[in-house]
């Protein structure tokens, strides 16, 4: 409200002096500039993207283990009567948006519109930290992730819920882990059902660091597509070993095939029809 007051004062004080060169003209330069600056500082402090330093005392962090992209936001405040609320430590007196860990400052659940991570909760607002991970969430829990990770299906509001396509760590829940696949830029979730067997690993859609998509979901090398596959680069949907007989890129009924040069060579067709010789076929 008190920028919009200044910014009518200025409009009509500026509005007078139009017409009026050198000093006063200057001013309006100079107040405007002061109303933007206000009002950069006040969006700095509702996201303060300073690095998260240990500290004792109340507001201070005690633990910065919580990663989310590049930065390191507070995992556990020093007092435990706060809890990480959006990676800054905030006193909690309600369980709406954090319902606090008795013994110390974290939090053990969130509330709607937050998810839980690393034992702070996050807004998936587009101005705060946790959007980098998740743009929606639901009772606690990450419903919707940013491209680069995955959502874990039916994910209890008590741990993780969203984890980066290339964790080859991954989350555990209820004996299962969910985990993502080495060198993958983008994914999406596990396909195999929690309870089916003991890890459950991101659908990789694209590799990173111009490594190629293997038909066994994983990211390689281009000399690795070989066989009933041959590389193919793509910049903008990604690197990917593709099948020699796929109907877009290679050669009908071909079964094994080799890629010299630019020149795709079908070595061995499916059916007996087709004739053995090697056809060529640019890509």
């Amino acid at each position: 409200v008190v920028h919009r007051v200044k910014e009518w004062m200025l409009q009509r004080r500026c509005s007078r002096e139009r017409r009026v060169q050198g000093g006063k003209r200057r001013v309006c330069v100079m107040y405007k500039e002061e109303v933007r600056a206000e009002r950069a500082g006040a969006r700095e402090a509702r996201n303060p993207r300073a690095a998260c330093t240990p500290g004792s005392g109340a507001g201070q962090c005690k633990v910065c283990e919580a990663a989310i992209g590049a930065d390191k936001y507070c995992s556990e405040c020093d007092q435990t009567t706060e809890a990480p609320i959006d990676g800054n430590c905030i006193t909690i007196s309600g369980g709406d948006i954090c319902t606090k860990n008795s013994a110390k400052g974290t939090c053990d659940s969130c509330g709607t519109g937050y998810f839980l991570h690393k034992g702070g909760c996050y807004s998936t607002a587009e101005d705060k930290p946790g959007r980098t991970l998740c743009t929606a969430a639901s009772s606690g829990v990450c419903t919707t992730a940013t491209a680069g990770y995955f959502a874990i299906p039916n994910a209890p509001n008590t741990g993780e819920s969203v984890v980066k396509c290339d964790d080859t760590t991954g989350v555990e829940i209820s004996g299962n882990t969910y985990k993502g696949v080495l060198n993958c830029e983008v994914c999406s979730p596990p396909t195999t059902p929690a309870g089916a067997r003991t890890e459950s690993v991101a659908v990789c859609t694209k590799c990173r660091n111009s490594k190629y998509l293997k038909t066994d979901g994983t990211c390689g090398e281009a000399s690795d597509c070989t066989g009933t596959t041959f590389p193919k680069a793509d910049n903008n949907a990604g690197n990917k070993c593709v099948l020699c007989g796929d109907e877009t890129d290679g050669i009908a009924d071909c079964q094994e095939c080799s890629k010299p040069e630019n020149a795709l060579k079908c070595l061995t067709y499916a059916t007996m029809t087709r004739s053995p010789t090697p056809l060529e076929q640019h890509v």
